[in-house]
């Protein structure tokens, strides 16, 4: 038996190549409520995302 991962972004990303979108993307990030029983989340990949929300709001282009 193989692991064959969450490819998701993978796909997403060859995708949007095949279609010619390469320009900027965005995406959501959400939280589901836990179970009750469940007192904890575990999350990966958010440095970036919180790097963005900490960010400066890039300045609107001129007309």
């Amino acid at each position: 038996m193989t692991d064959t991962g969450d490819l998701y972004e993978v796909t997403i990303a060859m995708s949007s190549l095949h279609e010619g979108m390469i320009g900027p993307a965005t995406f959501s990030l959400f939280a589901r409520d836990l179970p009750p029983e469940r007192g904890f989340l575990v999350a990966a990949g958010l440095e970036s995302a919180l790097d963005y929300r900490r960010s400066p709001a890039p300045a609107s282009p001129r007309s």
